[in-house]
């Protein structure tokens, strides 16, 4: 089973990024599904609850029985909400997770009626499920493979699609690296209306450095585009004391609504309490896109 899932990946990884080359398009949970995750700078990978579903499906190791995980936030009028669950199942782990974001009473100016005297008003919601499985290749390293639907919604007009991501992560000596390409396959999302989106293939690859008492992280996002982009992001996290309380801070380049790179500061903290981790994060957002935001998640581990 374990050499299917490596020959699986190896295939997916190298053939798919041969044929692959499409218009960027951003899902919502590649704006983060975890307070903890974007007080290190968005670096994911290395998350210790179920919420790692969504940054990389080999990190479901750190899973030791089950986990859960709640993420909330808001932006500008927008509300997001992530869950995840993870279970170990035999010699793997099985994980899901669900990240959406909606937001209503929005004004359509492009259909003001002079007789009714008013604007119509629309809402756009966002989804994004990943089901995904984990299995150690060797003590120390790990593989996944995660299926990922997603679906949108703007008024009227609406939009599923589905896609495949993999990944591999190993704990070495003196650090850990995480891998995950994500959109492997290129598969069309299609409107009601009849416009078409495609999603991006990225190549993920992050790094964690324990330097006790600090822990140093770095990734850098590969983006096939006409134009191919790389967008890098780091961050350290202080354990003031051990296994139970830590603050971080982070740096992570994002691409605007309007195509543009920018940089996104962010500080964070975790509190451990046995089985349960609280999480909070701050971000410094672009004045482009969204003024400052705050992030709250709620992990347990069992």
């Amino acid at each position: 089973m374990i050499s299917r899932l490596v020959g699986m990946i190896c295939v997916l990884m190298v053939g798919t990024s041969l044929v692959w080359g499409m218009e960027e398009y951003t899902l919502v949970s590649d704006f983060g599904t975890s307070a903890e995750m974007i007080g290190v700078g968005r670096v994911g990978g290395f998350s210790e609850t179920a919420d790692v579903i969504f940054e990389n499906p080999a990190g479901l190791h750190s899973i030791k029985w089950m986990g859960f995980s709640f993420f909330s936030s808001q932006v500008i009028d927008a509300d997001y909400r992530g869950l995840s669950f993870a279970m170990k199942l035999g010699d793997g782990v099985v994980g899901v997770g669900m990240v959406g974001s909606s937001i209503s009473d929005l004004v359509q100016t492009g259909d003001y009626s002079e007789r009714q005297g008013n604007f119509s008003n629309f809402s756009v919601s966002e989804s994004v499920v990943r089901m995904g499985y984990q299995s150690n290749i060797l003590p120390a390293m790990s593989a996944g493979v995660a299926a990922v639907v997603m679906s949108k919604d703007f008024g009227a007009d609406s939009v599923s699609a589905w896609n495949l991501e993999v990944g591999m992560s190993q704990v070495l000596d003196p650090f850990s690296y995480s891998i995950v390409a994500r959109n492997i396959l290129p598969v069309a999302a299609v409107y009601r209306s009849g416009a078409t989106e495609k999603v991006s293939l990225q190549v993920i690859p992050s790094v964690c450095i324990p330097l006790s008492p600090l822990t140093v992280y770095g990734q850098a996002r590969w983006i096939n585009r006409d134009q191919p982009k790389i967008l890098s992001s780091f961050g350290v996290k202080w354990a003031i004391i051990a296994d139970h309380f830590s603050i971080s801070a982070g740096r992570s380049e994002m691409t605007t609504t309007a195509g543009k790179n920018t940089a996104r500061l962010s500080v964070g903290t975790v509190l451990s309490i046995n089985a349960l981790r609280l999480q909070y994060a701050y971000e410094k957002s672009d004045y482009e896109d969204d003024g400052n935001q705050h992030y709250f998640s709620v992990g347990v581990g069992l």
